[in-house]
């Protein structure tokens, strides 16, 4: 059992986000690979936020790159109606979740508050975006 303490992969996939520290989300892009949604990058002023769905096993990887590393295979989800309430708003907290089989698949992001409003999750080798909402009973 955990004892609640984060290990040292952990720590290291949670610095990631400190890499981004409040800065402003520019644009969304989508990296396809049959039919999968494999990528999605979070562009931000000098970097980017690159998650990943690792096929393999299932899991998400995350990392901060350089905007100078962007490919140009992706696709720009930024006019979508999903994305459009946080293109210009900055990046609060980010969370990893991992499952009962010690997995990490998926991920929680925050723009512009303390709750997530965004989560990312791997099934089937592909990720999938959900809008996290609060219900009236919570305002």
């Amino acid at each position: 059992m955990n004892s609640g303490m984060v290990t040292d992969q952990q720590h290291a996939l949670l610095s990631e986000f400190h890499k981004i520290g409040t800065r402003v989300l520019r644009k969304v892009s989508y990296v396809w690979t049959d039919q999968c949604l494999d990528k999605i990058i979070f562009e931000f002023d000098e970097v980017s936020l690159l998650v990943e769905a690792e096929v393999e096993y299932d899991t998400i990887a995350v990392c901060c790159i350089g905007n100078d590393r962007l490919s140009d295979h992706s696709t720009a989800a930024g006019s979508t109606d999903l994305w459009n309430p946080f293109i210009s708003k900055p990046f609060t907290w980010g969370w990893i979740m991992i499952n009962q089989q010690n997995y990490l698949d998926g991920i929680l992001l925050s723009f512009d508050t303390i709750m997530p409003n965004i989560l990312l999750n791997v099934v089937a080798s592909s990720i999938v975006v959900g809008l996290i909402q609060r219900s009236v009973a919570d305002a």
